[in-house]
């Protein structure tokens, strides 16, 4: 970002996160929409001398004061060898790094200011089991694989017979299973919970059948085009989602 009138550059990078996705992770006005993704501006002045969050938080009201005073302009560094900028003088500041204890610092308060900022994000549900259902929902959206399985847990503490919580535990430790394959088995069992509950739900079916072919164990993959097939019956949508990765005879 260049603020020509405050001979000044920002630092913002691309956090990778689609801009229509961005609500699911960031609170409004912590991010900067730009070519169709969510951008994290940082003030890099305050490196190694706070946090990440404290950089963000600066960076992200500098830009909005900025952009609505009209003195800030969003360059694409892939394009910035296009344009020409006057030259500048920098005075020579020495700037010793972090110590490893400071790194260790540092990164455990962003680790527990992350946390908390995802919480505000997904607020704290009311302790019944739809709302804490689709908090739950909102942490495995964003790859926050633990809370939601801490919450789909509650949920079904509260009511063992809500077979989307059976169906969303199988989805997390299918998800799980790429570090730890046990984590299949578990898939697995959830999945058929939700069936004893909804045997008739399509969705349910088709998860069974993406972990069979996961596992990838003796029979799976006959398994998986049982539970494929009476998911494509129940519903005809279905019927092209595996297409060309599970065999069919």
């Amino acid at each position: 970002m260049d603020a020509p009138g405050a001979g000044h550059v920002y630092l913002m990078f691309d956090s990778g996160i689609d801009e229509d996705q961005a609500d699911d992770y960031f609170q409004p006005n912590d991010y900067v929409p730009f070519e169709g993704k969510a951008w994290i501006p940082v003030e890099t002045t305050l490196y190694g001398q706070g946090d990440f969050r404290t950089a963000w938080r600066n960076g992200v009201q500098e830009y909005y004061q900025r952009k609505s005073e009209g003195t800030v302009n969003e360059v694409d560094l892939r394009t910035a060898r296009l344009i020409t900028y006057p030259p500048g003088r920098i005075e020579s500041v020495t700037s010793p790094p972090p110590t490893r204890q400071q790194m260790l610092a540092f990164v455990q308060s962003d680790i527990q200011q992350f946390a908390a900022y995802v919480r505000q994000i997904v607020g704290e549900p009311q302790n019944t089991p739809l709302n804490l259902y689709n908090a739950g929902a909102h942490y495995l959206r964003i790859g926050r694989l633990q809370e939601s399985l801490d919450l789909m847990d509650r949920v079904i503490a509260l009511d063992n017979n809500f077979a989307d919580a059976y169906n969303t535990k199988g989805v997390i430790y299918t998800k799980m299973g790429q570090y730890d394959r046990s984590n299949f088995d578990q898939a697995l069992d959830m999945f058929n919970q939700g069936l004893v509950l909804e045997p008739s739900n399509a969705g349910i079916r088709l998860n069974l059948a993406i972990v069979y072919i996961l596992r990838g164990g003796d029979g799976d993959q006959g398994r998986a085009l049982q539970e494929y097939n009476q998911a494509q019956q129940l519903d005809p949508n279905l019927q092209d989602a595996l297409r060309g990765i599970i065999d069919e005879p």
